[in-house]
């Protein structure tokens, strides 16, 4: 590793420099773990001194991505335990430059470390072996004292700057991996920080401007999916105006079309229409918040229609997973005339992109593609068992289910009926 950075620090030319780093990776990757104390000193202060002394030359995407992945795997194996300084040596080093290239220079390196290390430590927990998720318990408990209040006011004030114009030092960039880092780190924080800071409609304003509507969208999703009162998460979508937000995005638009902006606005419909489902039954039915979950109820519902309708398998199959609970979300209610309208327009809906888009049930079976597609084959199945579980004497959901079914089978090739069927 010593060869490797001194390597790096006399290099000239970039493509020697990333070399050296992914060397570096690959080697600390394999071996940190079963480093001595002294020797992981040095090596934290070997990467340190790249920020300290070589911050100036640091300046493409590949050697801040790699110099970042290596930062995470000293934080996997020393935060906070042997490392308690490792995100104030950060700060430090960022409120000792003067240049503003440089300022946002490391600030867009932090919260490119974080985002890794949030990705890789913190945010899939789940997926980790049993010694990591007490590690990511230990990580999270620590940045809950000192880091995390710093980070969130430290974005605040350079989401503040750059929306009033006067932070025009920050890059484009910046300013997206710092929502990005928002988005993340609202997952697991005291939602309180989100009030306190008024980040709600801060959000709103970014969403006004195309270039951070999709990241400040996927912010505010992770904010509605936080647990809090119902009648305060009805008056953030009601005062925000969101729904009406999302109406005024034309999913036909070709610069839309070809963004990552649908499935943002995806995720913010599942997020809202299950918020809506879950707490309709637990409202009494005299109310007035009750009848405002209905009607946010069919909002959410007629914007899945629109958006599940286009050529974009990953909306729909996030919109998919709404419909479903609101099939469920019937079980537990009274079926009104205009729930079954809607069950009319889910059935028509699905019968109309099978007939529009053979790719909408053909699996191409590459990469991780076909379970994704075989799952969604799946979740569509269950949608109709639930339909018909409603009511089985309901002639009109199960005429809309049979005429579905039936208009699916016969615009699709053999082959693929067989898979449906």
């Amino acid at each position: 590793w010593k060869v490797m950075w001194e390597r790096y620090t006399t290099a000239t030319d970039d493509a020697t420099k990333f070399f050296t780093l992914q060397n570096l990776e690959v080697i600390l990757k394999a071996f940190y773990k079963d480093f001595g104390d002294q020797q992981r000193h040095q090596v934290r202060n070997a990467i340190l001194s790249i920020f300290n002394d070589h911050l100036a030359t640091l300046d493409k995407s590949l050697l801040i991505n790699k110099v970042g992945a290596i930062y995470c795997i000293l934080l996997r194996y020393d935060y906070p335990d042997k490392w308690t300084s490792a995100f104030e040596d950060l700060f430090t080093i960022l409120e000792a430059q003067k240049d503003s290239v440089l300022i946002d220079r490391f600030t867009f390196i932090i919260f490119s470390i974080l985002v890794v290390f949030d990705e890789e430590m913190i945010e899939f927990v789940q997926q980790l072996a049993q010694e990591d998720r007490a590690i990511s318990m230990r990580i999270k408990d620590h940045m809950r004292g000192s880091i995390v209040p710093k980070l969130v006011q430290m974005s605040k004030t350079i989401l503040d700057n750059y929306a009033s114009g006067t932070g025009s030092n920050y890059r484009l960039e910046t300013i997206l991996k710092c929502l990005k880092n928002l988005s993340n780190l609202f997952d697991w924080i005291d939602i309180e920080y989100v009030f306190h800071y008024g980040f709600i409609d801060l959000m709103m304003t970014y969403m006004g401007s195309p270039n951070t509507q999709t990241a400040s969208m996927e912010v505010f999703t992770t904010i509605i999916d936080k647990g809090m009162d119902i009648e305060k998460k009805v008056s953030v979508i009601e005062n925000t105006n969101i729904i009406q937000t999302l109406q005024k995005i034309d999913p036909n638009d070709e610069e839309v079309a070809m963004s990552d902006l649908p499935t943002a606005v995806g995720e913010c419909i599942e997020s809202i229409g299950n918020f809506v489902v879950q707490s309709i039954p637990l409202v009494d039915t005299s109310m007035e918040l009750r009848a405002k979950l209905c009607t946010m109820l069919n909002s959410a519902l007629n914007l899945a229609f629109v958006y599940f309708d286009q050529e974009n398998v990953g909306v729909s199959e996030t919109l998919l997973t709404f419909l479903s609970n609101y099939i469920s979300y019937l079980k537990r209610v009274t079926i009104t005339d205009e729930d079954l309208g809607h069950i009319g327009k889910i059935c028509t809906t699905i019968s109309r992109r099978a007939e529009a888009s053979e790719g909408f049930f053909e699996i191409a079976s590459e990469g991780g593609e076909f379970e994704t597609f075989h799952r969604y084959r799946l979740d569509l199945a269950t949608l109709f068992k639930n339909l018909l579980k409603l009511d089985p004497v309901q002639s009109q959901i199960v005429l809309y289910v049979q005429q579905t079914l039936d208009q699916m089978l016969a615009s699709l090739e053999r082959s693929t009926v067989e898979k449906i069927e």
